[in-house]
């Protein structure tokens, strides 16, 4: 075999020297202006020898291979290789057989023929390699082995396949079949679980600094990140313990199975202390709050204490399997998962106390009121949420010495109240000073409402209504308009609301002339307003007119909303303002509204009125529904 090698590798050199010569030949014939050669022969002679060379290459390579992989240390070779090795050279092996014998060329196509044969032959053995130089052999199956075959054996680089072979190692082939098989598969479930440990090693908790705090949280991402590798790792332990292969190392699976689900059970618990820790420290770290609670400010305190040790611990050691199997992590965490549970429930029981001290309170949010329960000492830190406690205050307003003098809208109108409110004399409790602020906004409006009847009939309409806050303007033109249209009824029947319509028509006059002048902001924001609800009942008027209305008690009139001030039933000697629309009679309830806009009144609006005032009469509930678009808002 080297020799006919040889001789190959001296005839590819002399064809390599020779196309050599025949370039520069042809460069020659080319500057000599002549056709350049075509050098037929060294082209025919070169694709001849090309299928020789492969030939022989195959050979020496076989023989090369077949030297090594019998004689040589058997361990040391690798099935997997050896195996594509051997079925790559069979393939070139019948390919040039085939080529040969197209050629009618017998003796190189032997030569292939016994190529084949031999690798044939080797292949039988493939098995054997197979079975003996698993990776996965530990000392344990090569006591089976030797036991089966009925001498020792073991990694020892003495043996090679020749021997073995010699050895009718072969013969016990179903044996060591099963052996390797079986140490395959617990070797696929080593590499599994080594696997597992080497992805939880680089694996760090990520702190981040917690504001001002001094001390940390634990980031997102690393959450997330060993969340992931929890629920993975979960269902493969699980599976590797079920498996019949595992019983080798099956105390490593248990433990990592163990150390998982604590693990799980730890970042679950350490997540949802941390969210509340979160939630709990800028409340405790009010000294209002602590002075208003003082058992769960120390049960808190105590539960600061031990998280940011957990969290100094965590920063230290960094390493996720390291933190988690800190002693005692887990019932540290419960035990501070209880204690705020405690702490919340303490603080959601002091909220509701202080929601039911002042009802208005369950507007607002848990983080709303405890913004202004921590900040007592500042009452001015309520005006934020006024707006979510009182429809129409936008804010407060605070003089100097501390006192509220007056409420302000949203629209910048500002009315000021009959009592200055002090909260001082509250000591901190926010709850009761606004209490007496929710007092003070009724009494105050119910005595400009007063007021401005009283001033009603001693001004023009347009020079009164541009002195008083646009709601008050409202109801008390509602209050003439219903004292006008009952006397013009009851004394002059139809045609007494005939001129009674006129003289609407020249006060509608009077309110265009002042739109059309240079007025306040608020003044136009009350006319606005007041414009909408002029016109509906300048039109129910003349309504009433076309429906030939000749009496006070008529249907028609009595189903129209109607203001009055009378005697309060329930305060004997007091004159209040009420409704009445048929036969339902509701009090005025002075809720200072601001100076808001009013939607067109339709007559989907009155039937809403007649209902949701009917309702109300008897002490029931009542909200708009239906389709979009059908009038609701209005």
């Amino acid at each position: 075999t080297d020799e006919y090698f040889e001789k190959i590798l001296a005839l590819k050199e002399n064809f390599e020297r020779s196309k050599f010569d025949a370039e520069k030949f042809r460069e020659r014939e080319v500057l000599l202006g002549w056709d350049p050669s075509e050098f037929e022969k060294l082209t025919e002679g070169i694709e001849k020898l090309h299928p020789y060379d492969d030939l022989w290459e195959l050979v020496y390579k076989f023989s090369n291979e077949e030297r090594r992989w019998m004689r040589g240390p058997l361990f040391s070779i690798e099935p997997e290789s050896v195996d594509q090795t051997a079925n790559t050279m069979a393939k070139r092996a019948v390919k040039l057989q085939a080529l040969f014998e197209s050629s009618n060329l017998p003796t190189p196509a032997n030569v292939a023929k016994k190529v084949k044969k031999d690798l044939d032959q080797f292949k039988q053995h493939l098995p054997l390699v197979h079975a003996l130089c698993n990776p996965g052999l530990r000392q344990r199956h090569w006591d089976e082995i030797s036991e089966a075959v009925g001498f020792a054996m073991e990694r020892d680089q003495a043996f090679t396949l020749s021997r073995v072979i010699d050895m009718d190692v072969e013969t016990h082939m179903e044996e060591l079949q099963a052996i390797s098989d079986s140490a395959a598969r617990e070797f696929g479930l080593e590499t599994t679980l080594d696997s597992m440990m080497e992805q939880w090693e680089p694996v760090n908790f990520d702190l981040k600094q917690w504001k001002d705090t001094g001390t940390y949280i634990v980031q997102a991402s690393t959450v997330d990140e060993m969340q992931g590798l929890m629920d993975d790792h979960i269902i493969k332990s699980q599976t590797m313990k079920g498996s019949p292969y595992a019983k080798p190392f099956i105390d490593k699976i248990l433990e990592m199975e163990a150390w998982l689900l604590n693990t799980q059970e730890i970042m679950d618990m350490w997540m949802k202390v941390q969210s509340v820790w979160l939630y709990l420290e800028p409340i405790f770290g009010s000294e209002d709050i602590v002075m208003q609670m003082p058992t769960e400010a120390t049960l808190f305190k105590k539960v600061d204490g031990t998280w940011r040790q957990t969290m100094q611990t965590a920063l230290e050691c960094m390493k996720a399997m390291a933190v988690t199997k800190s002693e005692g992590l887990l019932d540290q965490l419960k035990e501070c998962n209880e204690s705020l549970e405690t702490v919340q429930k303490g603080l959601n029981d002091y909220l509701e106390t202080k929601r039911l001290a002042f009802p208005r309170f369950f507007f607002l949010s848990n983080d709303n009121l405890l913004e202004i329960l921590s900040e007592t000492k500042d009452p001015t830190r309520v005006n934020p949420h006024m707006k979510k406690a009182f429809e129409g205050i936008q804010s407060l307003e605070f003089q100097p010495d501390g006192k509220i003098y007056a409420m302000v809208s949203s629209e910048k109108e500002k009315v000021s109240v009959t009592t200055p409110v002090d909260p001082a004399k509250a000591r901190g409790s926010v709850e009761l000073w606004l209490v007496e602020v929710e007092q003070v906004m009724l009494d105050t409006i119910r005595h400009v409402v007063l007021q401005s009847h009283e001033d009603y009939t001693g001004r023009k309409f347009t020079d009164w209504l541009k002195q008083w806050p646009g709601q008050v303007v409202i109801a008390i033109f509602g209050l003439f308009w219903t004292t006008d249209v009952s006397a013009a009824l009851r004394n002059e029947g139809n045609l007494g609301i005939q001129r009674y319509c006129d003289k609407l028509e020249n006060m509608l006059s009077d309110i265009i002339d002042l739109v059309r002048s240079d007025i306040p902001p608020l003044v136009r924001c009350t006319l606005e307003a007041l414009i909408v609800v002029f016109v509906h009942n300048k039109d129910t008027v003349m309504e009433l007119v076309r429906d030939g209305i000749e009496r006070e008690d008529d249907f028609d009139w009595l189903v129209q909303m109607r203001y009055y001030i009378e005697e309060n039933p329930d305060k004997p000697e007091q004159q209040d303002l009420f409704v009445r629309i048929t036969n339902s009679f509701l009090g005025y309830a002075y809720e200072y509204i601001g100076n808001s806009s009013r939607l067109v009144v339709t007559p989907l609006t009155d039937r809403c009125y007649r209902t949701c005032c009917g309702a109300l009469h008897l002490l029931y509930g009542a909200a708009p529904e239906g389709p979009a678009g059908t009038g609701k808002t209005e």
